[in-house]
Formats: C-alpha cells, sequence, structure tokens
C-alpha cells in the first residue's frame, strides 16, 4: 500500500456506562431550585449515569472535601477495562478484533485521574496490554475529535498500523452541586474505538 493510498477507518467500537442511574429527581432534592421539567427544557436530558450511588452523591454536594475517599469509586482505567470487554464482544460478529491488535494507545479524558503516570499507561496496564506505546491527549469535550485527528496522522505516516483511543470519564465527582448550570449536564462512562488503515475508497475520515 502506498503511503498515498493509506486512509484511517474506524473497525471496532465499544462503549461502558456506570449502572447507577441519575436522574433528574436527584437534583429536585438538592434543593437548588433545578426541577426536572426545567432540566428536560433547557438540555433534554431525563438522566446520566454516575460511578458513585445517590447517597455518595448527596454526600459530596455536603461536603466537597468528601472527594478524596470517593476517587477510589470506579477509576477511569476500570471504566476503560469494560469499555474494552464491550469491544471484545464483537468477536461474534467480527472474529479478527482482538487486544492484541492494539500497537499505540491514547487517553483522552476532561477530568484525568492522573497527572503522572499518563493514564494511558494505567489503562494498558488494567487490559494487560504491555507492549502498545501509551500517551493521553486531553482536550476536554473535544478529546475523541482530537485523539482522532492525531490517530490519523499517525495511521497516515505508518508510524503504527493499529491505535486505540480510550475516552473515560468521572465528571459525577467533580462537579460543584450547588451550581444548577453545571452539575445537571455531565455523567460517566467510557468509550473505546480501534483506528487502523485501510486502502478501501469507501473508508477513511
Amino acid at each position: 500500500m502506498s503511503r498515498n493510498q493509506i486512509k484511517s477507518k474506524i473497525t471496532a467500537m465499544g462503549h461502558f456506562h456506570p449502572p447507577n442511574k441519575i436522574e433528574n429527581q436527584f437534583f429536585e432534592s438538592l434543593e437548588i431550585e433545578s426541577s426536572s421539567d426545567w432540566i428536560v427544557e433547557r438540555t433534554g436530558i431525563a438522566e446520566r449515569r454516575s460511578v458513585l450511588q445517590k447517597a455518595a452523591l448527596k454526600t459530596l454536594a455536603k461536603d466537597p472535601k468528601a472527594l478524596t475517599s470517593l476517587l477510589a469509586e470506579l477509576p477511569e482505567a476500570s471504566l476503560a477495562f469494560s469499555a474494552q470487554q464491550a469491544w471484545l464482544n464483537l468477536k461474534c460478529q467480527h472474529p479478527t478484533v482482538s487486544d492484541d491488535r492494539i500497537e499505540t494507545l491514547i487517553c483522552g479524558s476532561s477530568v484525568p485521574d492522573f497527572d503522572i503516570p499518563a493514564n494511558a499507561c494505567v489503562i494498558a496496564k488494567a487490559i494487560h496490554a504491555y507492549h502498545v506505546q501509551a500517551f493521553d491527549i486531553n482536550s476536554a469535550c473535544s478529546s475523541f475529535v482530537a485523539d482522532l485527528h492525531f490517530a490519523d496522522s499517525m495511521i497516515q505516516s505508518q508510524k503504527t498500523k493499529s491505535l486505540a483511543i480510550f475516552n473515560p470519564e468521572r465528571y459525577t465527582l467533580r462537579l460543584n452541586y450547588q451550581d444548577r448550570g453545571s452539575c445537571i449536564l455531565f455523567g460517566d462512562g467510557s468509550s473505546v474505538a480501534l483506528i487502523e488503515p485501510s486502502n478501501s475508497e469507501n473508508s477513511g475520515f
């Protein structure tokens, strides 16, 4: 395949969201003048997911210092691992999908668990991908787009043959639950996308 023929293609995806549902009624209980109808009218959001149960979120809302004891709840690497397992469940439809195809691993997150080491390195350990080159590219809400752009450049320059993008988020640990303009918007979860080269005219982005 010549260099000018190389295109990038998303060949597999997976996602995971925690089981704890946070419905709009939860924010009514915080007494921040934020009713369910008010939230739906302005955002269209009826519920979001959290790594924390509602009782823990209420504790955090009353005492932000409680965050220290809650940080161990379902860390980003665990969210990413669960997303990867969803990806591997695609094997029945795509038998070639496997974690050993990853050569490069990028993590993009708005609220990373660590500054050092890179969250991507912790994720690589969690999914037993010890052979990969791993690093973070964080760009807040646009992290996946930034990661995808960088992945495309690596594929086209033939610096890697396969690259996995993980985007785990644990927003609900970092929100100000007295600010009804922001705390109603965000939830937790993770996605993963496998990027590989393709010479098909119908692929590429």
